[in-house]
């Protein structure tokens, strides 16, 4: 089977026990980003397209012509996706860590160590 599990960085160790326990190593795996959320979302979009029936083809033809004849099948699609998927603007940058958006997630890695912030952040 398949076990999801959620854990903070002190509670690490104890993963790694489980692991020597089981003798198998976990796939780690970060929270979803939004850019792999609406992924997901156009693939079950691809999934539900084929549950459409024949019949109301027509009704949208003339217009996917057109669309096809503007911007080229793939973009023309792909406009569709973004409409349908309620994605039309590009994604704002959001943290790693908190999902908070207009942050970013940094990794500082040092030798020594990290006496006060004011020497990472100047």
């Amino acid at each position: 089977g398949t076990a999801c599990t959620f854990y903070t960085p002190r509670e690490l160790g104890l993963l790694r026990g489980i692991e020597r326990r089981i003798g198998g190593k976990m796939k780690l795996i970060s929270a979803p980003q939004p850019a792999d959320i609406i992924k997901a979302n156009a693939r079950d979009i691809q999934t539900s397209i084929a549950d459409v029936h024949s019949d109301v083809l027509p009704l949208f033809a003339d217009t996917a012509s057109d669309m096809i004849a503007e911007m080229g099948a793939e973009a023309a699609l792909a406009k569709a996706l973004a409409v349908i998927t309620g994605q039309t603007r590009p994604l704002p940058a959001r943290s790693m860590l908190t999902s908070l958006e207009g942050y970013k997630t940094f990794v500082l890695r040092c030798q020594g160590g990290i006496q006060e912030t004011r020497n990472v952040f100047g």
